[in-house]
């Protein structure tokens, strides 16, 4: 099992299946030219089944709602009457009494939220235990299984490893024997991926899977699943390698955390397909599956990986 670090990579990303995308592509970049495009991608890297998906009003059953007052330790009865009804149909928040724990179960939007305000200590705490990298994964697959998330709708790598994302929280103290500064790590926190017909979502916790967070022995310090009711819809047409090409070189795509508008060449690596789910709150009709190609750009500024978005009108 392992975590990878939280870090930028290239991507070419094409919307397949038309459709609109509410304008989510374009928020992420500026558009730009490229003098050459060259492919160097596997060919076996091209899916040729590859569906869309129309979003259905989830429905939480009560067996859901009953083991998530029990992960949260909270009762029926803690039920807030504050209105709801800004987060859809059926929408609940729960709260005790001090006001220390919190359970939001939004099931218009996928959405599940749990806070524990005491599960991670301040660094003053003498001894703070904090799961391991390996185990927050273990622990946090645990956690969803027992929720009825099974490990099979879970992202794999391609070691058929959980593919996960993972963030401390830390502190430093001194040391006063030594005099030294020392940093501990006060939580850990794990992404999952959510998965379907072996494609992952993008997005991190809030948009396309769970975001699990542990503080001092394992304590469940933060939950936020967002993860939508889906209905299979529509097969989607087949993409080529010529289609990308062309795309590209006329100018539809956006690259995003770059430098530059203008590349004198762009190599192309790799492909993955992902589905885009958006974050919580943010409606959504229809979920389209995209494909992610690494790029290796050449600009007057620099070499290096960029991010290219590409939408299908």
């Amino acid at each position: 099992m392992k975590i990878f670090a939280l870090t930028i990579a290239a991507t070419l990303v094409w919307c397949c299946c038309n459709g609109a995308d509410d304008g989510q592509f374009e928020k992420l970049g500026i558009r730009f030219t490229a003098d050459t495009v060259v492919w160097n991608v596997p060919t076996n890297r091209i899916k040729t089944n590859v569906f869309s998906y129309k979003v259905v009003l989830s429905r939480f059953d009560d067996r859901l709602t009953a083991d998530l007052l029990k992960v949260a330790n909270l009762q029926a009865t803690d039920r807030l009457t504050r209105d709801d009804s800004r987060f859809g149909e059926g929408a609940a928040s729960y709260e005790n009494a001090k006001q220390n724990r919190f359970l939001g179960i939004y099931p218009t939007s996928g959405w599940i939220y749990y806070l524990n305000r005491n599960a991670v200590e301040s660094s003053k705490k003498a001894i703070i235990i904090v799961p391991g990298e390996e185990e927050a994964v273990e622990l946090a697959v645990r956690q969803l299984g027992q929720l009825g998330f099974k490990r099979e709708e879970l992202a794999v790598d391609e070691h058929n490893k959980i593919e996960a994302v993972g963030m401390n929280q830390q502190e430093t103290r001194l040391n006063k024997s030594t005099g030294e500064r020392e940093k501990r790590i006060l939580s850990r926190t794990v992404f999952l991926f959510r998965q379907k017909d072996g494609i992952s979502f993008s997005g991190l916790g809030n948009s396309g899977g769970a975001q699990v967070e542990y503080g001092n022995f394992a304590a469940l310090a933060r939950l936020e699943i967002v993860w939508r009711d889906l209905k299979r819809f529509n097969r989607c047409a087949n993409i080529t390698k010529e289609d990308l090409l062309k795309r590209i070189k006329n100018g539809s795509a956006i690259v995003g955390s770059s430098a530059s508008d203008h590349f004198k060449s762009l190599t192309l690596t790799d492909l993955k397909y992902h589905y885009l789910e958006y974050p919580k709150n943010t409606p959504q009709e229809m979920v389209f599956p995209y494909v992610e190609l690494e790029a290796q750009a050449v600009s007057d500024l620099e070499t290096n990986k960029v991010f290219l978005f590409l939408p299908l009108r």
